[in-house]
């Protein structure tokens, strides 16, 4: 055994709190590495001038794995334990140089991962289904190597109990993008059902295959009659019922922009992302006056996934969303541990959302940062002229729509037609796109809506409302342009309008035709016109 191989076995035998190594051999490959515990194992990463890597390494693989860096890598090392400070140097004839000094930087703490905390789901009351997919052994303990899924479980779960401990609702209907193995899916399966006390339907949604099979063949053994799993992307995905909460855990990349819109356009309640691998920003920004974070490979790419989540959480404010970003575990647990949390909210009126665009705009311009999820929001938020001044158009799902349509709909078909149909809320206005429009002042002056029919491929335009002063502009056809633009992208084949008769000429320019008989509507004459998408 060599001098080397001697000092890093007796120095492995201690509980190492942290480590670094420096001074490589050849300057053009590794420049620094470190070591903290993860658990029972240990992550080693590495840098280059441009590049992270990172390696986990079980306990028993550390003393070889240290002694091959310094080896073939560094020639100096700090190993941190929590009484002493170990110094080691390999000089330029190869001879080990080490010294040893008291840890007086570092507090003296437990490092033991595993030392166990009062969790909502422990190994009590785990389901059988985590022996299944292989976070707990035969003996009923953690397995070590999946602990750090353990921890996630653990957290994810906590996160969950935030919201719904505080919601009155009995039930809840749930989808999981890019559910995978799923073991979150099974977790807040037995979590509402078995702690919670709610009843729930879940729907896991991923691409692959055979992962899909297997949950579904596990949802049966246990008897989870509510939850299934479909092999399908979830662009393509469209709820029977609207979700009360949308799961999206490291989806990569763009398609967690997917996860995040369609939740919006479900208006999900709850949204729960944990985003992983932001490529589209680092592959596109720069900038002249911030160039220095776009200068080094590293530091653009922790950048480009910072400012990408920070857009995500703005984006979703202007949707209706409050927005929380935080800590879903331990960096050491895991490197992709920010979780966005978001909740629909009628806290938002179109000043502010005009103002949190301004941001945004201001931001992207600044750094080339036209991201996905912005580009599927802002499609149907735009401005334009009518009368020499300025207005704005936003088609959307929200709160903030709705409350607005109604304020519109009191105005014209209540208090001007006295027609309580035309100007009450119905139980179509929790699911329908709605289109307004909003003058200089942020207040809106018209409002238009799209329902979904049972037939999947058809749609229902109307509650078509604009102010007195406002009519002889044409935002009516603008709204119902904006509206039909949607149904295409939606699939849709056929649309559908009760017009009133007074106004069947406006619908017939617009190429809709008479489809039914006319009838009558609190003494106001409707007739049924239509048109193929």
């Amino acid at each position: 055994m060599t001098d080397l191989q001697k000092l890093i076995s007796e120095i492995t035998q201690l509980n190492i709190i942290k480590a670094a190594f420096s001074v490589p051999y050849k300057k053009d490959e590794l420049v620094k590495c470190t070591l903290r515990p993860m658990g029972e194992k240990y992550q080693f990463e590495s840098f280059t001038k441009t590049q992270a890597f990172h390696e986990n390494v079980e306990k028993n693989g550390l003393c070889n794995k240290i002694i091959s860096l310094l080896t073939d890598s560094f020639r100096q090392a700090e190993i941190f334990t929590e009484e002493y400070v170990y110094g080691i140097k390999i000089s330029s004839k190869g001879k080990v140089l080490h010294n040893r000094r008291r840890n007086t930087d570092v507090k003296k703490e437990d490092s033991n991962h595993n030392r166990e905390k009062n969790h909502i789901i422990d190994l009590d009351n785990a389901p059988p289904v985590l022996c299944d997919i292989g976070v707990i052994g035969k003996d009923g303990k953690i397995i070590n190597s999946r602990y750090d899924k353990y921890k996630q479980i653990c957290r994810f779960v906590e996160f969950i109990d935030d919201v719904v401990k505080k919601d009155p609702r009995e039930e809840y209907n749930i989808i999981d993008f890019g559910c995978g193995k799923s073991y979150l899916t099974f977790i807040c399966y037995h979590y509402m059902t078995e702690i919670a006390n709610k009843k729930v339907n879940i729907v896991g949604l991923d691409l692959k295959k055979k992962v899909i099979e297997d949950c579904n063949a596990l949802a049966i053994k246990y008897g989870y009659d509510s939850l299934k799993f479909l092999c399908m992307d979830i662009k393509d995905y469209n709820p029977e019922v609207r979700p009360d909460m949308v799961i999206a855990l490291h989806a990569c990349d763009v398609a967690t922009d997917y996860a995040l819109y369609n939740a919006y356009r479900w208006q999900a309640d709850y949204i729960f992302s944990v985003p992983c691998c932001q490529h589209e920003m680092n592959g596109k920004v720069k900038s002249d006056d911030f160039s220095l974070l776009c200068d080094y490979g590293l530091l653009k790419e922790r950048f480009s996934a910072l400012a990408t989540d920070a857009l995500r959480g703005k984006y979703l404010e202007f949707c209706g969303y409050s927005v929380d970003v935080l800590e879903f575990i331990d960096i050491e647990h895991s490197p992709k541990n920010v979780l966005i949390r978001a909740k629909r909210t009628t806290k938002i009126n179109d000043k502010k959302r005009k103002l949190i665009k301004d941001r945004i705009d201001s931001f992207t311009k600044e750094f080339n940062a036209n991201l996905c999820f912005g580009s599927l929001v802002f499609q149907n938020c735009k401005e334009f002229e009518a009368g020499n001044e300025k207005y704005s158009l936003v088609v959307g799902k929200s709160s903030m729509l709705l409350k607005d349509a109604l304020t519109v709909r009191n105005a014209v078909f209540g208090n001007e037609q006295n027609y309580k149909a035309g100007s009450s809320r119905d139980k179509d206005d929790d699911t329908a796109w709605f289109a307004g429009i909003y003058d200089k002042e942020g207040r809106a002056v018209a409002t238009s809506r799209m329902i979904y029919l049972e037939e999947k491929n058809e749609r229902l335009l109307g509650k078509i409302a604009v102010l007195a002063d406002y009519r002889k502009f044409g935002f009516g056809s603008v709204m119902l342009s904006a509206l039909e633009n949607i149904a295409k992208e939606e699939n849709a084949t056929k649309l559908f309008v009760n017009a009133q008769k007074g106004a069947l000429g406006f619908y017939e320019k617009l190429g809709y035709e008479k489809c039914g008989n006319s009838y009558t509507e609190e003494d106001i004459e409707m007739i049924p016109v239509s048109k193929e998408v």
